[in-house]
């Protein structure tokens, strides 16, 4: 057990996913007093409740909707009710939309991209804020995405929700800093999960991937680890002197500038 995060009170939103859980895990395997665990799946849930719980961390789960305000709101109100402070949220929920061509986008698609990955920001980073605000301050962490530096084909409600996203993330940073209130942005590439593996439909490719990913310098995707340890370090005391800042986990695909020679 590490001691980066002793004696906080941590919440993971879409904690069932493939990077929420591994976030949720590493959260509690750096000392957290308590990791709770949200998400709309209740039985993946409990298995990622049972698998740290046998680790020796401690955990509570909430079954949320955080697809509209009142959803956002009463996850809220059941995290100050029952725990009274939080420290550190990190809101990994997700829309799992595949790619569709702009002039093909159902409104319903559009609507639950904003909703879930904007909306859901901001109705959660307003409402624990004020929490944090009365008992000490704490550290907001939200998941952008490499869809920030750029636009992506069959990616339009994602990237305009990630891209706002980055904007209100900077924003609250700078009205939050005063009531002891961090808040920051983790933005992965592309990361082995379960959501990228059914975009890949061939295993042997994918595993490939793994070891030889071309648009990286690193040459491989991320893994899931990689994106929770960034998590872990900006919701720690580390990071103190860190806030409104955009922490791009993508092996260097942001910036790499590709020439006939590459």
């Amino acid at each position: 057990m590490g001691v980066q995060l002793a004696d906080k009170i941590v919440l993971v939103t879409g904690a069932a996913g493939g990077v929420g859980r591994v976030v949720a895990a590493q959260m509690a395997a750096e000392g957290a007093k308590t990791v709770l665990l949200a998400d709309l799946a209740p039985e993946p849930l409990a298995e990622v409740a049972t698998s740290i719980e046998a680790a020796g961390g401690s955990t509570g789960s909430i079954v949320a909707d955080l697809g509209s305000a009142e959803g956002c709101a009463e996850l809220v109100t059941r995290v100050a009710d029952g725990y009274g402070r939080l420290d550190v949220l990190v809101h990994t929920a997700a829309v799992p939309n595949a790619p569709v061509d702009f002039l093909a986008v159902p409104d319903e698609v559009w609507a639950s991209e904003i909703a879930l990955h904007l909306n859901a920001s901001f109705y959660l980073g307003r409402g624990f804020a004020a929490l944090m605000a009365g008992t000490g301050g704490g550290s907001l962490l939200f998941t952008g995405s490499i869809a920030t530096q750029g636009g992506g084909r069959g990616m339009a409600g994602y990237t305009a929700a990630k891209t706002g996203l980055l904007g209100l993330v900077r924003a609250m940073a700078v009205e939050l800093a005063p009531r002891g209130i961090r808040v920051n942005l983790v933005s992965p590439g592309a990361v082995d999960t379960p959501r990228y593996r059914r975009r890949i439909t061939d295993d042997e490719a994918m595993a490939r991937l793994r070891d030889h990913f071309p648009p990286a310098p690193l040459d491989r995707i991320a893994t899931p680890n990689d994106v929770a340890s960034a998590f872990v370090f900006l919701a720690s005391d580390n990071a103190g002197y860190i806030t409104g800042q955009n922490l791009m986990v993508d092996g260097g695909t942001s910036v790499w500038i590709r020439t006939p020679n590459d």
